[in-house]
């Protein structure tokens, strides 16, 4: 039998522990990753209670073109650890799908996706106000890079491509 082991007293009855003796705190062990890209074709029969099985701290989530957001800034108040978003159509002319209102929130709460570094989105140049709220959000967030992304269509070799042009912002500016 192994013997039993009791507590160490001091000489002393009020010494403590030096301070270098102290234990080291452990930090606690992350959610499981899950999936590491979890698409979602439509918001009616992909995401109604499955989300909650493949969705952990570092999965992708990807949203179809049937897929209908309908709270995106109640998506960036609710999951801070985000640290890209990309709002894209997938072809040419597919246009915006962030309002100049949703950018003005987002500048306005700092505490919402504290971690974002990179927000992508549509075409939205042509918009004088969207691009104001876009170099606010930028100037505001130092950390966050702003893609406007841009396709179109170029004839190539006989056969149509599909090209992509990008602008960034960065501290109210392009980078």
């Amino acid at each position: 039998m192994p013997p039993i082991r009791t507590p160490k007293s001091n000489t002393f009855s009020g010494a403590q522990a030096p301070a270098d003796n102290l234990p080291k705190r452990r930090l606690l062990k992350s959610v499981p990753k899950g999936v590491k890209d979890a698409r979602f074709g439509s918001s009616d029969h992909d995401w109604d209670g499955k989300y909650e099985q493949v969705i952990r701290t570092s999965t992708r989530i990807i949203f179809g073109s049937r897929f209908v957001l309908t709270d995106l800034l109640g998506l960036f108040e609710n999951c801070p650890n985000l640290t890209s978003v990309e709002l894209t159509g997938a072809s040419r002319g597919s246009g915006n799908s962030l309002s100049r209102r949703a950018l003005d929130e987002l500048q306005e709460h700092l505490e919402w996706v504290p971690k974002l570094k990179k927000l992508i989105l549509g075409e939205g140049e042509h918009n004088k106000l969207f691009m104001k709220a876009t170099r606010a959000l930028t100037k505001e967030r130092p950390g966050l890079t702003v893609t406007l992304l841009q396709r179109h269509e170029v004839k190539k070799w006989g056969d149509w491509e599909l090209e992509e042009t990008k602008i960034d912002y960065k501290k109210g500016r392009v980078a």
